[in-house]
Parts: C-alpha cells; structure tokens; sequence
C-alpha cells in the first residue's frame, strides 16, 4: 500500500489533473462505476453520498469543492476491491484509489473517511492507517456529512437515523469494534453539525481553520458526554453544536469544549434515546 507519512497534514495536490479540480468528480463517477455494481445499493449510497457533498461543496472553494465530491464518489470502492489486503474498506479502497491515479490527498480522504480510526484500532490497523495524512478541516467534515446523511440503500437519512441503522446492522460483531463504533460517533455528528451549520450560516461567516484536529478540540466534552450518556450524546452533541453562537466560537473560544458540553446537557432531556435496533 502506498501512503505518506505524517499526520494532521493537508497535502498540497487536489486530484488527477491539478488544473481542472471540478471536473475531477465525473472521472472519480467513473472509476465508481467501474467498481460498484449499478444494481447495488452501495453504488446507490454512494450516488446519493455525491449529491450530499455537492451540497456540502457550497461553503468550500472550488479546488477543495472538487476533491470533497470525488472522494464521496470513491469512499467506499474498497468493498469491491479484487483482492482485499487488509478487509478493511477505507484502507483497500485508498489502494485502489492510488492505483487508479489519484492524488495521495483524495487516497487519504478515503482512507479516513467518517472517522475510520476508531474501527482501524479495533481491527489493529491503525499503524497501517497511519500510513495515509488525517486530514482535519471543512473537507474532512463534507466527507463525514455525505457519509452519514446517506442512507446505505440511497436517499438522504438523517444523522440520528443513520447511527441507528449502523447499530442494527452491525448488532452481532465482535465487542471491540461495536464499541469502536460507538466511540466514533459523537466525532461524526459533530463533523455533519458543522457543516449543517455553515451551510445555514454561507455568506455570513467563512468555515473556520481550527489549529486542532476538530473531534480532538472537543475531546474532554465527548469523554464526559459518551461517559454519562453513551446512548443520547451523539444526538445531543448535534443540537449542541447548532446552540453555539457561531462557527468562529467554535474555533476560538478557550471554552469551546465547555460550551458544547454544556449546551449537550441542557438538552438531554428534550431528546429522544438513541437506541440499538429500528424498524425494518
């Protein structure tokens, strides 16, 4: 597997044709159908994931706009790949996207995408992911949003919806990755907050560049949030996040993490339980 090595970097190039970025999402459309069946419903996620990140894209500049949209199209090639090297999606599929010619950032995107280094843990992958730069910021944050406002079999879900399905569907695996995945998930709402947020806000207030790895900058907030409340916090946290004053508080407050936390609470008891099984 190729990859590069570091972390928390933001690599310089855009996708295939560094000229052209916003035409870079019909060549990853592509490549998408050449991997996914049509029938299937992960083409379908996938399509629906594209028209999401378009959507997203409104609060980016074009180059990043361009890679947001590719990766959405490309996020989940490496369910298809010929001959998995580690079964593990985003990394297989960051394989397939290098070897299709794509920039190590849009590889990366893949590689992480919706917060893949809490199952990459559990799975003892991280060094391997490792491998690949996290990108943090509004890019990142688009990819989580189209990920998880996509239902699996197409069609826009939302966030609460979308966590309940995951549980259900992965109700029987191993306790260490179900308790992965239930880590990972106030990380998840809170990237899809932000972008809901910045959408509501476009014009008004530019999307901020936080010093932090944005999950990492709430960290204490989620702690205690998943610690007292691990089946409502991920809800909570979404409604917390739009209860701040603005984006920028976001970035620059010293007491971000406390507002959200406490912006969480308040809202505890208005919110429904996030619970482990739907109806079908």
């Amino acid at each position: 597997m190729k990859g590069r090595t570091g972390s928390e970097q933001r690599p310089s190039s855009v996708g295939l044709d560094d000229a052209e970025p916003l035409r870079a999402d019909g060549r990853a459309r592509d490549l998408a159908r050449t991997l996914l069946p049509r029938t299937s419903k992960r083409w379908q996620h996938v399509e629906t994931a594209s028209i999401a990140a378009a959507e997203a894209a409104q609060v980016l500049d074009a180059d990043d706009g361009g890679v947001l949209v590719s990766a959405a199209w490309l996020h989940d090639v490496g369910y298809h790949h010929p001959a998995p090297p580690t079964g593990f999606h985003p990394l297989d599929g960051a394989e397939l996207v290098t070897a299709a010619g794509w920039s190590s950032r849009v590889a990366a995107l893949v590689a992480h995408h919706s917060e893949a280094r809490f199952m990459a843990a559990a799975r003892g992958l991280d060094a391997a992911l490792d491998a690949w730069p996290r990108e943090c910021g509004p890019v990142t944050d688009g990819l989580t949003y189209a990920d998880m406002t996509s239902a699996p079999g197409g069609g826009r879900i939302g966030i609460r919806e979308r966590l309940i399905d995951v549980r259900w569907r992965h109700a029987r695996e191993a306790p260490e990755r179900a308790t992965a995945r239930r880590l990972r998930e106030p990380y998840l709402v809170m990237a899809a907050a932000r972008v809901d947020l910045a959408l509501q806000q476009r014009g008004h207030q530019a999307y901020p560049a936080l010093p932090l790895c944005h999950g990492d900058l709430h960290a204490d907030a989620v702690e205690a949030l998943t610690t007292e409340h691990p089946l409502r916090a991920a809800v909570d946290l979404w409604a917390a996040v739009h209860a701040s004053a603005s984006m920028a508080d976001l970035a620059r407050r010293a007491d971000a993490s406390r507002v959200v936390l406490e912006g969480a609470h308040r809202l505890l008891s208005a919110s429904p339980p996030l619970t482990g099984t739907t109806s079908r």
